[in-house]
């Protein structure tokens, strides 16, 4: 018989049944409350299900405390299905933040229990599918559960659509949380596989969900193939063939999948999807639902690596705000439009509804302030509201920073009140501070109180550093907080380990903070030996999003500096950690030479410990090749290694070809490849090609036949073939082979592999116009996406090229004049190429100041811009304000120095400048202006001594030494040639500049010839003539003059020219000029 409980009848079954149909958190609790004597272990475990449930709905942690704690006591008694659904209910508690009142030491006991269960084989697949989901996004792993469901995946009969999109997603989480093990890994390989089985079964929902999966699993960063699986693609394919079909959350999958997807992969659903939604903007915005719309804003404000279109922003925005005047829009989705907005620019039209609406939602509000409403209205409405009501934390941090801008008269209220948190919880105040985005100066202040409260804690042993570490480096905004956390460190008796800092940072899906990266490398620099390199590397580049925020800052070098400390500091740290780093900022369209110099220091570390050992990692290895690292040494020792793949070697064999005296089996290697590639075949492949190209020593016959091969497959090259023929090419003739057959591809290869190119031609001397223009035009037309480094690159690549384009220097600069933060490690670099190419324009001088004046500069580019500033001939003012922040600092001794501090001793000879550089040069040397052939001078010396004109060539004034001189006339002459003359063969280089500069200071006068403008005039009294309009005088009759010695010099200037055509001729490209043409015209 049933027993009577109370004063109603209540079964065990019918406990069971009011528990399975509570349709809320209130109605599990008060059946709780009546019935607490009965509750037995399956009561309390789903009652827990019921609360896990319906956990975004629960309000007061008191209220639900005594029954969740009950847990405490039933952990060893629980089923494995007990198992799950205690888990469901961490993992729903877990992701609405509220607390469990689980003890640690019962969850360690749940933790055992199921790793027992797991090895007893007590869960079916998809139970166990379910407990991996949960266990993950408890940020907990079981090796045992994962091989199990490795090893199951393959053969069970089990496995849905819906399993295995779980799958996947917890894969992504534990590729977020920088967690994949060896069994998640084969749990990822073997789902793709199986996933092809199951793709006919999936409707189109389910197809845009796995594809959203699979793009956030970022195939792309994880090894070692850092390829996607064509699964991806298929998906892609299908989604677009079904495209009419597609429903609203659907295409906000695809557009999250875009967001994960590399650059490379192919935009064609992405784009169809923007026109579709384009088009019914346009003509059927009705058929587009609000939440859908705002969801669309979110994703597009939230975008980093794809590009909407303005007028479709503002076409959404527009609709939304028509809907929002008509109250069509719930007010909760009102409020995640705002927040999306808030670093958007101001929608005028959406400012005023929103203000006329009188919602007080606080991210409405918060949109308002950031526009500039005046926000005294909402605040004393929100004071008559509350009466006597407590005011919790999010409300007082909200209104204080409302008051302070627009009601100072209410700001002590709310100050009362964050103070007071401060004092009892000031953790609680940080977190929340953190959750608002909006800045402001009192928002910062109350921050900073509350941090510096939670360190003094610390101090004081009120609270362990551990609990507080995350709210701590999430808060680092300023030097104050870090320099107090940092001190915090040094004075404790146990400094935190690296890996507890990156511990506490890992798996933040917030966006990428640059403050907080500062504060994480400043505490692990201080202890290499320890920092846990695969997880560092992982943390930096894994995730997509955090992989473009460090992209996108100015901390690269730091982080390089930070990796070369560890590896210099773990000798025996496994190398393929860098090949992940570097393989990762390839797929993000990213190259940096900080990457290369870090590549090659660590190779050196390994050369210098093991002689005569071949680095261990091949990936490793290819990465030295493809950086350019490699040297020939190294690339014999290399072959050594029996376990490097054919393609590997073929590559090594043309490095180490390029030794004076390449070993036997180097030889032997060389003759081989050339005999696998059947050099006389009239029809070679790719591949063939590719390897016959990398080697080098190859006869003339035989350049010739891969020049015909070249010829035959030029327009059937994919621009990756291209690159790789390129990058690997040794022989001059093939490179200017390939530099010819540019014109054909060049516009159609990324700027990253294009700036690559560029510099390969320029390193051989076969880049010209036609190579700079198609730079210059897909420079051009990715400008605005262009990352920090590449426009640097850029810049340096115009200025080794003499080129001065002065309006590309322009553009580059307002660009990066915006944001000089990010460009402080490149600061040097772009000064020194303005300095290179004497760009000296006022517009580009302003554009420097302002750069200079926003950020504190090394020792080394306030050198530089010391130097640019004399260059341009700004006052003395100037260049002493900036010399005033230079610290005692070495530096080579160079030509540039050494002109500059003969300009500056006679200019300003008591500067703080002048005396900058008094150490860096030697007193005693005579300074040359010029470090070219004399020849030129001799030229131009012998025709003036034709006609009666006293010329000293090398001529010393105050040990400063002329290249010519006319003592009669106290002038100075300088022969432009291409040592001092740019590209365009008329203005002068930067070094030009100096050298006129410093001529000026020591003769009355200064005479520019421009050598070739002399040669190339064939009558010598016309030469004369040209001398004179120069400014020479010349009182002689050129017609009566005895030009026979000037005749000599003249035809052995002849001779020489010719000589210098011949070595031109083999060694240098020179582009048939209609080909040229050709290319300028179809511009």
């Amino acid at each position: 018989m049933n027993r009577i409980i109370r004063f109603g009848f209540a079964t065990y079954e019918s406990l069971v049944q009011k528990l399975s149909s509570a349709d809320s958190p209130a109605a599990v609790l008060q059946i709780f409350q009546q019935n607490k004597d009965l509750f037995k272990q399956e009561h309390v475990v789903l009652s827990l299900r019921m609360l896990g449930r319906y956990s975004r709905l629960l309000r007061n942690d008191s209220e639900y405390s005594e029954l969740t704690s009950k847990l405490n006591d039933i952990v060893d008694q629980l089923t494995e299905y007990d198992v799950i659904d205690v888990l469901f209910w961490m993992r729903k508690f877990r992701q609405n933040r509220i607390p469990t009142y689980f003890h640690q030491q019962a969850q360690t006991k749940l933790y055992q229990r199921i790793q027992q269960m797991s090895e007893n084989q007590m869960f079916s697949f998809r139970n166990m599918c379910n407990v991996y989901f949960d266990l993950t996004l408890l940020n907990h792993s079981n090796e045992q559960l994962a091989q199990s469901i490795a090893e199951q995946i393959l053969t069970t009969k089990q496995l849905s659509p819906f399993l295995i999109i779980q799958l996947f997603s917890s894969i992504v989480v534990k590729v977020n949380n920088c967690s994949l093990s060896r069994y998640d890994a084969q749990i990822l390989n073997n789902a793709v596989k199986v996933v092809e089985d199951i793709l006919e079964e999936l409707d189109v929902e389910q197809k845009s969900l796995l594809f959203k999966s699979l793009a956030e699993v970022q195939f792309q960063n994880i090894g070692p193939k850092y390829s996607l699986p064509n699964i991806i693609k298929q998906l892609k394919d299908l989604l677009l063939q079904k495209i009419e079909l597609l429903q609203e959350d659907s295409v906000i999958s695809i557009f999250k999948a875009y967001q994960s997807l590399p650059k490379y992969f192919d935009q064609d659903l992405h784009k169809e999807l923007k026109d579709m939604i384009q088009t019914t903007i346009d003509q059927n915005p009705n058929n587009l639902s609000s939440k859908f719309l705002i969801l669309l804003i979110e994703k597009i404000t939230n975008s980093h690596a794809q590009r909407y279109p303005l007028d479709l922003v503002k076409k959404i925005i527009g609709e939304l705000t028509q809907r929002i005047s008509k109250k069509e829009v719930e007010t909760q989705h009102v409020g995640q439009l705002c927040s999306s907005l808030l670093k958007q620019k101001k929608f005028e039209d959406l400012v005023a509804v929103l203000k006329d609406s009188g919602e007080n939602n606080l991210k409405i509000l918060n949109y308002l302030f950031v526009n500039g409403i005046n926000m005294k209205e909402y605040v004393e409405q929100y004071i008559q509201a509350q009466d006597s009501k407590r005011i919790n934390t999010y409300n007082a941090l909200h209104y204080l920073i409302y008051s302070h801008r627009d009601a100072q008269e209410h700001e002590e209220k709310f100050m009362a009140i964050c103070k007071s948190v401060i004092q009892q919880n000031p953790q609680s105040l940080l977190k929340t501070s953190l959750e608002i985005n909006i800045n402001s100066q009192i928002k910062a202040q109350v921050q900073e109180e509350a941090f510096m409260q939670i360190i003094q804690n610390v101090k004081q042993k009120k609270i362990e550093l551990s609990k507080v570490l995350k709210e701590l480096l999430n808060s680092c905004f300023n030097h104050k907080c870090r320099q107090a956390l940092i001190q915090l460190n040094e004075q404790s008796e146990e400094k935190l380990q690296p890996k507890t800092v990156l511990s506490k940072v890992i798996g933040d899906m917030s966006d990428f903070d640059s403050d907080r990266l500062s504060i994480v490398l400043q505490l692990i620099q201080k202890d290499p030996k320890n920092i846990p390199i695969f997880k560092f590397v992982d943390y930096l580049t894994l995730n997509v999003q955090n992989l473009y925020g460090l992209v996108r800052s100015d901390q690269i070098q730091w982080v390089c500096q930070v990796l070369l400390a560890a590896f210099l500091n773990q000798p025996t740290a496994r190398l393929n950690a860098l090949v992940s780093f570097v393989e990762r900022f390839e797929s993000a369209g990213y190259s940096s030479r900080q990457l290369t110099q870090l590549i090659k220091k660590v190779a050196e570390q390994y050369r210098t410990a093991n002689p005569q050992t071949p680095y261990p990692d091949s990936a490793f290895v290819q990465i030295m090749i493809n950086q350019g690292v490699m040297t020939p040494e190294d690339a014999v020792i290399q072959l050594n290694n029996e376990k490097s793949y054919y393609s590997l070697k073929v590559q090594l064999c043309g490095i180490a070809l390029q030794l004076d005296n390449p070993p036997e089996n180097v030889i032997q290697l060389k003759d081989k490849i050339k005999a696998d590639c059947q050099l006389d075949s009239d029809d070679m492949k790719f591949k063939q090609i590719q390897e016959i190209v990398a080697l080098f020593r190859l006869t003339p016959n035989e350049t010739d036949k891969i020049k015909n091969q070249l010829k035959n497959i030029g327009s059937k090259l994919t621009q990756r073939q291209y690159f790789e023929l390129v990058q690997n090419a040794k022989e001059p003739t093939l490179i200017k082979e390939l530099a010819i057959m540019f014109s054909q591809i060049g516009t159609k290869i990324g700027l990253i592999k294009l700036i690559k190119i560029v510099e390969k031609f320029q390193k051989n001397n076969v880049a010209n116009q036609m190579i700079y223009n198609i730079l210059l035009e897909q420079y051009g037309l990715q400008f605005n996406n262009t990352f920090n480094e590449l426009r640097v690159q850029i810049l340096t690549i115009l200025a080794n090229g003499k080129l001065k384009q002065v309006d590309v220097f322009q553009k580059t600069l307002e660009k990066l004049s915006k944001s000089p933060q990010f460009y402080k490690a490149y600061y040097a670099d772009i000064l020194e190429s303005l300095i290179q190419l004497g760009i000296i324009e006022p517009d580009i001088v302003n554009l420097i100041k302002t750069m200079a004046e926003r950020q504190n500069l090394s020792n080394q580019s306030i050198l530089k811009l010391i130097h640019y500033y004399i260059l341009a001939d700004q006052p003395l003012e100037e260049i002493e304000k900036i010399a005033n922040n230079m610290e005692t600092f070495k530096a080579k001794e160079t030509y540039r120095i050494n002109t500059i501090y003969e300009i500056l001793k006679r200019m300003y000879p008591d500067s703080k400048a002048t005396k900058i550089h008094e150490p860096l040069i030697n007193e005693e040397k005579i300074q040359s202006t010029s470090n070219r052939s004399q020849h030129t001078s001799e030229y131009v010396q012998t025709l003036l001594q034709a006609v009666g004109v006293q010329a000293e060539m090398n001529y010393q004034i105050d040990k400063v030494q002329i290249e010519l001189y006319l003592p009669q006339t106290q002038q100075s002459i300088m022969v432009l040639t291409g040592y001092n003359l740019n590209y365009d063969k008329i203005t002068l280089t930067g070094q030009g500049l100096l050298q006129k500069k410093l001529y000026n200071l020591l003769s009355k006068q200064v005479i520019t010839i421009n050598f070739k403008e002399l040669v190339d005039i064939t009558n010598y009294e016309d030469k004369v003539k040209y001398l004179q309009n120069q400014g020479i005088e010349i009182s002689a009759d050129p017609a009566t003059a005895d030009y026979s010695a000037f005749n000599q010099v003249e035809k052995k200037d002849s001779q020489k020219r010719s000589n210098q055509k011949k070595q031109q001729k083999q060694q240098k490209q020179q582009i048939d000029q209609d080909e040229i043409l050709e290319y300028v015209e179809g511009q």
